[in-house]
């Protein structure tokens, strides 16, 4: 009986952190007028997946991948800002540099986001 139980609890715990697990992962897709550079990487023009990645610390990574196969992961600091002004959907926030484009922030409906880190350039 006692092996039955906790037989029952593992599973349980098991279904409750994959869902937990699964509800740290947020999507976000995109299209690129042209190449975009992530961190150290540079990304093709046209359409690209960013995955928000929350760990059970305070860390986020953002995973970008574009249609072409190319990833790319940049660490990133949280902001929460009332400012915003998006329309009810996910905006990128690019820069332009000497050396193109450069990706600096995701900005969120819910009037979150999230900036990557000067160094993690």
């Amino acid at each position: 009986m006692k092996k039955l139980a906790m037989l029952i609890c593992a599973a349980a715990l098991t279904v409750c952190g994959s869902l937990y697990a699964q509800s740290l992962v947020d999507t976000v897709n995109v299209k690129f007028a042209s190449p975009v550079m992530v961190g150290s990487k540079m990304l093709s023009a046209g359409d690209c997946t960013i995955r928000i990645v929350r760990s059970n610390s305070d860390s986020v990574v953002l995973s970008l991948r574009s249609e072409k196969g190319e990833t790319s992961n940049i660490l990133v600091n949280r902001l929460n800002d009332e400012d915003f002004s998006i329309a009810g959907k996910a905006d990128v926030v690019l820069a332009r540099r000497e050396d193109g484009l450069h990706f600096e922030r995701l900005l969120l409906p819910d009037h979150s986001g999230f900036s990557v880190l000067p160094n993690a350039e």
